[in-house]
């Protein structure tokens, strides 16, 4: 008992008297712990941030199939909309479709605003299979003139209409409606609400597009309001197309026509010709003629001293091919259309993705709807019945509880008491006006150094990340480098260090136990809480030991021995295993120094511990 006592006291109280050679042994295997530990962290935190980075980019992809079914959702919603406007069988269908999301991939327009023009094509008379051939053209009359895509197929097929033109017409419009914009103080989105006012009567009576583009032209010109000029166009034409009484008895004795026919053999600008020389100006005279206010206003803009500026322009009017070919070509490498075409060339990758999962979504969506249905069901009979009755009674009961604090509120209110509020708010004042010091913060100087030291600290801030940024490339070239290889050769060395990774980091929660185990000897809570850890963490090692990655941290199973040494016959159990009366000590120094291994020792204290039972 004497012995057994003396080895309890060396391991519990610290009570070494084995001499040097324990203490540098003891050293030693706290050393090893430590480096054990010092290796294997830096693996283990590489083995979860790569285990952190495969779950980042397994949501990302998720993210991106969700983001690409919607897209292709959205699209496909929009095509059918699109398609209820003409009739077609499925191959000619199918076949448009792809045109239309190869030509929305390529636009420098949105696909949103591709498809509402195509909408608002098709559905005023073009045929679908010149629809895009048609938006080829309205794209670049938008681009051109920055405008909006839709408005500007808007005015071209109203145009066209009236004039009974054909989608091969569309170019040379689209100069022409350019050539307005250029010569006049109008733009694309005034035509495309007011043109379709005049073009129809214009059209009827034989008015030339070109005449009717030099006349709205001239007159904003001139100062009015683009809508204002249209509809004094209109009058005038109206006036001339159906003259009053008056105007008709006005003309014969002025002797000049003054009709439609007028208008069909002469010319908007003929007649106005003929007025203002008939006429010579004469406002009272012209005023017969035309009878209302904005047709009167209209032929005195486009007479007189506006005569031959109007004639100008509808020379201009008639040279104007190429003009929108000219302004496209300046605005379609804007940052604006350079953007628009990386996002639309994104979106076409979306919805070609999200295509074929459609189906598949959609069959899960009718599921979940199925299950809702169940569920509500559900709710009117059943235990679902009696849970949701059990909620809405709790929730009265909550009701009940939130009125009565509604009411008991403002008396409360008035008696309670603040001041651990406000001398929580002081202590944080107290803290911001530590933070700065003797500053001032009251006064322009204060905020201005306040300022400038944030700013400072800041600096330091974002050059720390950088560098924590720019430390992290030689771990990215390391695995484009793996990745580059992976199907150049046998890849097993990879899982290799995937496991080895594992390894690292249950050695890693291994290693900070054992150095408390190594240098805590002599303190018996710190031994006991050491032993207690190795027991965890040992088996999180049982497959890495059984692999042979490193045979010899099977030695560590020896250290588990060790909470059965610590008993009443520790000494007998010690004597029998090394086969000579030993102290522990010179046990630890024959152990580390001589190389004894740990495996026999283990084998020789089972059979003491066998022996002993016997």
């Amino acid at each position: 008992m004497a012995d057994a006592q003396k080895t309890i006291d060396l391991i519990f109280n610290g009570v070494d008297k084995t001499g040097a050679a324990t203490q540098a042994a003891l050293s030693n295997l706290s050393s090893f712990s430590t480096g054990v530990g010092n290796i294997a962290q830096p693996i283990a935190d590489f083995t979860m941030a790569a285990a952190k980075l495969e779950a980042g980019i397994l949501a990302a992809g998720l993210a991106i199939t969700t983001f690409a079914v919607k897209n292709a959702g959205d699209f496909e919603q929009s095509f059918s909309q699109l398609a209820t406007l003409f009739d077609a069988n499925a191959s000619d269908l199918g076949t448009y479709h792809d045109q239309v999301l190869l030509y929305a991939r390529d636009s420098s327009k949105s696909m949103t605003d591709v498809m509402e023009s195509l909408r608002a094509a098709v559905g005023a008379g073009v045929d679908y299979r010149d629809s895009l051939a048609l938006m080829t053209v309205a794209e670049r009359l938008a681009i051109a003139t920055k405008s909006d895509m839709k408005g500007a197929t808007e005015v071209l097929v109203s145009t066209m209409n009236a004039y009974g033109m054909s989608s091969k017409d569309a170019a040379g419009l689209a100069d022409l409606l350019f050539q307005i914009i250029k010569d006049g103080k109008v733009e694309m989105n005034d035509l495309s609400q007011s043109m379709a006012h005049v073009t129809p009567i214009a059209a009827a009576a034989g008015i030339s597009m070109q005449e009717v583009g030099a006349a709205i032209a001239v007159l904003t010109a001139a100062g009015m309001m683009p809508s204002s000029a249209i509809d004094a166009l209109k009058s005038a034409i109206s006036n001339i197309i159906k003259p009053s009484s008056q105007a008709a008895t006005e003309a014969a004795t002025l002797g000049i026509q003054f009709d439609a026919a007028a208008l069909k053999s002469k010319g908007l600008a003929g007649v106005l010709d003929d007025v203002a020389k008939a006429t010579h100006g004469d406002t009272a005279a012209m005023a017969l003629l035309f009878g209302d206010i904005q047709g009167l206003a209209g032929a005195l803009s486009l007479t007189g001293v506006q005569a031959d500026k109007f004639k100008e322009t509808i020379l201009s009017m008639g040279a104007s091919a190429g003009s929108v070919s000219g302004a496209y070509d300046k605005m379609a490498e804007s940052m604006d259309a350079v953007m628009q075409r990386m996002s639309n060339a994104f979106k076409n990758l979306m919805i070609t993705i999200g295509t074929p999962l459609l189906d598949e979504f959609g069959g899960i969506a009718k599921a979940v709807e199925a299950m809702f249905k169940s569920l509500a069901e559900g709710s009117k009979t059943g235990g679902l019945k009696d849970l949701t009755s059990y909620i809405e009674a709790q929730f009265k009961e909550l009701e009940k509880s939130f009125e009565a604090v509604a009411k008991n509120l403002p008396a409360a209110l008035a008696t309670a008491d603040f001041s651990g509020f406000t001398k929580g708010i002081n202590v944080v004042v107290t803290a911001v006006q530590y933070l700065f010091g003797n500053i001032d913060l009251t006064t322009v100087e204060g905020l201005q150094q306040v300022i400038k030291t944030t700013g400072l600290a800041f600096l330091g801030l974002s050059n720390y990340v950088a560098g924590t940024i720019e430390g992290f490339k030689p771990l990215l070239d390391l695995m484009v480098k793996m990745g580059s290889h992976a199907d150049e050769g046998n890849t097993a060395w990879v899982k290799w260090a995937g496991g080895m990774g594992t390894w690292a980091i249950e050695a890693a929660k291994v290693a900070p136990i054992l150095t408390a185990l190594f240098s805590g000897l002599g303190n018996a809570p710190a031994i006991a809480q050491a032993l207690g850890g190795i027991t965890t963490a040992l088996t999180g090692l049982v497959t890495i030991l059984a692999t042979g990655i490193w045979p010899a941290l099977a030695g560590l199973a020896g250290f588990a021995v060790g909470k059965e040494i610590i008993n009443p016959v520790i000494d007998s159990h010690l004597s029998l295993a090394t086969g000579s009366k030993t102290s522990l000590g010179g046990f630890i120094y024959d152990l580390v120094h001589a190389g004894d291994s740990l495996e026999h020792f283990g084998n020789r204290a089972q059979e003491s511990f066998r022996k002993s039972e016997i």
